[in-house]
């Protein structure tokens, strides 16, 4: 190596070759508990865009695990001592990156010395590539899980196509009420109100001008109820009925002519 950049260059290659598949992994598992937390919610509750909504939880848990990559990405420091553990180089890398700045003469063995074996040992392997089997493991079984949860049929795919039957149903009969309503309206010339028939159907006024209230045009005509308005069989009533005579009582009672008079 022609300096210590290039080795913490190489370093940084070795460290993002190794942890950029754990992060992966991670953000595999945290897709698949959303995609199957999302299937078991929509199998109680009907909801019509659940795929959609699946599929959001993939490229936000993407997201969220390249910002968590990006931010435990270890300094310049600590990628030299792990290198020195990893590759035995007993703390020559870590000691000549901490006195960098140094410009004495035994700085500069000392740096020199650690490039020589920096270009010896293969900086790849001081991060290695290693596979956590609880993660994969824990991946396969979300995995399977949302897959039948989306292959086994939904009980709530009934009732959202029962929906989508009267929404139908009801934008037709309102599409026909409306076409009906605008032929009516094609159809039907305006005629001008008649002011005399406008007088008749107006309620009436007090002398000042206000119209009168139900309990005023009660008390108004009230007095012309009573005397117009009782039928002829009630004043019957009060007539004392004539007494009628037959004929037969009329005649014992004229008085008897006298005999003798011509």
């Amino acid at each position: 190596m022609s300096s210590l950049e290039a080795v913490v260059a190489a370093l940084r290659r070795s460290d993002a070759r190794s942890s950029v598949p754990r992060f992966f992994v991670h953000a595999a598992v945290g897709a698949g508990i959303w995609v199957g937390a999302v299937l078991l919610i929509t199998r109680l509750v009907p909801f019509e865009r659940r795929l959609q909504l699946a599929l959001l939880g993939v490229p936000v848990m993407l997201a969220v695990a390249a910002t968590a990559w990006l931010a435990s990405r270890p300094g310049p420091g600590v990628l030299m001592s792990v290198a020195d553990q990893s590759l035995g180089l007993k703390e020559r890398l870590s000691t000549a990156w901490e006195r960098r700045a140094s410009s004495g003469l035994m700085d500069d063995l000392q740096r020199l010395d650690a490039l020589q074996h920096a270009e010896r040992a293969r900086l790849a392997r001081a991060f290695p590539m290693r596979v956590n089997r609880r993660e994969v493991g824990v991946l396969a079984i979300v995995a399977v899980a949302a897959l039948l949860l989306a292959i086994l049929p939904n009980p709530m795919d009934r009732l959202l196509a029962q929906q989508r039957a009267d929404a139908a149903s009801q934008a037709a009969a309102a599409n026909a009420v409306h076409a009906v309503e605008a032929k009516i309206a094609a159809n039907a010339t305006t005629v001008p109100p008649d002011p005399k028939v406008q007088k008749i159907l107006a309620p009436p006024k007090s002398r000042s001008g206000r119209p009168l209230t139900l309990a005023r045009r009660c008390k108004r005509y009230r007095p012309l109820s009573s005397s117009c308005c009782s039928s002829p069989t009630r004043r019957r009533r009060h007539v004392p009925a004539r007494r009628r005579t037959s004929p037969i009582r009329s005649a014992r009672r004229k008085p008897a002519r006298r005999r003798g008079k011509p």
